[in-house]
């Protein structure tokens, strides 16, 4: 008997999920963002005011200006000791994360001094929404340069000098710009501690002149656009700046000893507390929350016990069945994650995400399934402007021969935000379902445009099919062609792997 009340001891200490030791759990809410934490209601509003502030900075004043359609989770430690469970790195203030459609930022605490962490990772985010195509150079000078933002008054302020980084380009030896730019995910001045310091620091000085200095500041949205595009760097930077790596390195120490100064930008920043909430959080929805960021930081067997706590607590709850559906699906085990997530979606799920993740998994084994489209409808409910939903939806419709449904999944009422990878697909699924109702006007329109976003040889192929098609008096063979082979490239998973950016 002593045995089985030890194991029932640690069954229970392993299922219960670290709590904080002080404050109760509290979630701030805007349209934009998703509070939780322990530090007390008056840090959360100013954590949340600020995040408001640098988000509106990012839509009017940055080359970056593609933002998350769905509200970011912020989780804010009351100080390190609650931190310390879920954090990533034992240097990291903040970090980063993303997964089931939902950006996280996870902070230590809300301390003036640890903001700039939390900017950084903020801009991690935004440059991954963006859709840009960046070095890894540009990627973390731009997190530390807009790391600096703070508000004053009406304005807000970028480029205040960052201590630490000035501290390593006085006293260690400089890589040349022609080096710098060469710096990848596996280079020793991007994993090692004692070259990390210079890499970080050049990268960014030089995005800090680039972007703020007269000289360069205002040809700097196309040198982003060329290198965006695939141009390499000499050539980005002589067509767009009219320097190449020798001159920008020449430029960049004179640069820095004229003793650069931050740059006010002028944004009226209204104030947010109209559009906010304060609630209580449940500890129920605390140790799903918390649950949930184990997962995420890959502590997936404590997040499971937690889970299946909380499922014997209130077995009617969709949020749990969601969370084992992800679970199922990180263990590859798809058909598993399909019975969790059919039941959640049966409980009434609100969660758009977890919807369009269940119509991929119904269209991977038929592409016309009608599970899939009650599915996407019910997503499009919760996020009208989800594009990836109205694609596969679309694609759907054109797969059951609904051409007039598949019209009116794609060309919603307000214009959808087509850009990147998904917006030769999403054109092409337009003209298709135009064409196939006999309307080539409008399908030439769209494959046209189609024309201008095909980039891979897959798309160049199916775009040139499609015109094609619009040339031949009879469009029917070459539509059925054109839906066979579109087919074979459809099915994907939609669903997007958690990714997590590396702390700072």
């Amino acid at each position: 008997m002593r045995l089985s009340w030890k194991l029932a001891l640690s069954a229970l200490v392993l299922s219960a999920p670290v709590r904080p030791a002080s404050g109760e759990w509290i979630r701030i809410s805007t349209s934009h963002f998703e509070l939780y934490t322990t530090a007390g209601e008056k840090k959360g509003r100013e954590a949340i005011r600020y995040f408001e502030h640098v988000r509106r900075f990012f839509l009017e004043a940055s080359p970056a200006r593609r933002i998350p359609q769905t509200p970011v989770r912020i989780v804010a430690f009351h100080d390190d000791k609650q931190f310390r469970p879920y954090t990533i790195n034992e240097a990291a203030f903040a970090y980063y994360t993303g997964a089931r459609g939902r950006d996280w930022i996870v902070m230590q605490d809300i301390v003036a001094e640890h903001f700039p962490a939390a900017l950084h990772e903020y801009t991690h985010l935004i440059l991954r929404h963006s859709g840009l195509r960046i070095p890894l150079w540009l990627d973390e000078g731009m997190a530390e340069l807009y790391s600096t933002l703070r508000p004053m008054s009406n304005k807000l302020i970028i480029g205040d000098l960052i201590p630490g980084r000035m501290v390593d380009l006085q006293q260690q030896k400089w890589l040349d710009v022609a080096a710098l730019v060469a710096v990848t995910h596996d280079s020793p001045y991007y994993n090692e501690q004692k070259k990390a310091g210079i890499f970080y620091a050049e990268s960014w000085a030089l995005t800090h002149m680039l972007v703020l200095s007269p000289a360069y500041r205002l040809n700097f949205a196309k040198f982003l656009a060329e290198l965006s595009s695939g141009t390499d760097f000499e050539t980005a930077s002589r067509k767009a700046l009219g320097a190449g790596a020798e001159k920008l390195d020449h430029d960049l120490h004179f640069y820095l000893t004229g003793h650069p100064y931050g740059v006010a930008f002028d944004l009226h920043l209204k104030n947010t507390d109209e559009d906010l909430s304060v609630d209580e959080v449940p500890a129920f929805d605390a140790d799903l929350m918390l649950a949930d960021l184990s997962v995420l930081i890959n502590k997936r067997d404590e997040a499971s016990a937690v889970y299946r706590r909380l499922l014997q607590q209130e077995p009617d709850r969709p949020e749990i069945e969601a969370s084992l559906g992800y679970l199922a699906l990180l263990d590859k085990e798809p058909a598993e994650a399909r019975r969790h997530f059919a039941k959640a979606f049966a409980e009434g799920s609100k969660d758009a995400q977890m919807c369009l993740d269940l119509a991929s998994l119904e269209l991977s084994t038929d592409s016309t399934s009608e599970a899939a489209v009650i599915a996407l409808k019910r997503a499009l409910l919760w996020i009208p402007d989800n594009t990836q939903a109205r694609l596969l939806l679309g694609e759907t419709l054109n797969n059951r021969l609904d051409y007039r449904g598949a019209v009116e999944a794609l060309k919603p009422p307000r214009p959808v935000n087509l850009q990147g990878d998904e917006a030769n697909e999403y054109l092409l699924n337009l003209a298709y379902a135009y064409l196939a109702q006999g309307d080539v006007a409008n399908a030439r329109q769209y494959a046209t445009e189609a024309k201008k976003w095909a980039v891979t040889p897959d798309q160049v192929s199916l775009t040139a099919l499609m015109m094609s098609c619009l040339n031949r008096a009879s469009n029917k063979g070459c539509l059925a062609r054109f839906g066979r082979q579109e087919s074979n490239d459809s099915g994907k998973a939609h669903s997007e792997a958690p990714h997590q950016a590396p702390p700072i």
